[in-house]
């Protein structure tokens, strides 16, 4: 279980700071939607099993997404193509 509010996840290609990217997503764990700040040109959210759930191509710094229909359970987000992090929702 993560007891921070607000994730900072780093993701590019090692070595290259060029490609480094810096994301924030909260909440975690979330209820009704997700917030993501950083340079975002794509959002993927998977559940448990792998299946993709929502695909959002994005333009700008920070993006909401909307989770209220969601079951209680385990999901991942993937930014960008770069990193994938594991959300809660209660």
């Amino acid at each position: 279980r993560c007891d921070s509010s607000i994730l900072e996840v780093l993701g590019g290609t090692l070595g290259t700071d060029d490609h480094k990217k810096e994301f924030k997503v909260w909440p975690n764990p979330f209820t009704d939607f997700i917030n993501v700040n950083g340079e975002v040109q794509k959002l993927e959210l998977f559940d448990v099993l792998g299946r993709k759930l929502k695909d959002y191509q994005t333009f700008g710094s920070r993006h909401s997404i909307l989770t209220d229909s969601l079951a209680t359970g385990l999901y991942f987000l993937r930014i960008n193509d770069i990193k994938t992090i594991k959300l809660i929702k209660k």
